[in-house]
């Protein structure tokens, strides 16, 4: 019961930060927030850095650089 009670309250974390997510106007600034903290690799484990470049086409460096962008715009947000 202890770990359904858990696993429910992550589950409505992950809903709320992917509805403040949808609200930031770049859709790159989205999709590097998305598939770094919400998307599972095919291992069952968080994506890398590694991984989100080579699925949005960048550089990890670059990529790197636009997470920082993202956070900036995800805060904004966040506090309103």
């Amino acid at each position: 019961k202890e770990i359904n009670s858990y696993i429910e309250h992550l589950e409505k974390n992950k809903a709320k930060a992917l509805r403040l997510i949808r609200k930031i106007e770049d859709s790159n600034h989205r999709q590097v927030l998305v598939l770094y903290y919400l998307t599972l690799n095919t291992n069952g484990s968080s994506m890398s850095w590694i991984d989100v470049a080579e699925l949005m086409g960048y550089s990890e460096d670059w990529i790197k650089h636009m997470h920082g962008d993202a956070l900036k715009a995800f805060d904004l947000i966040y506090s309103k």
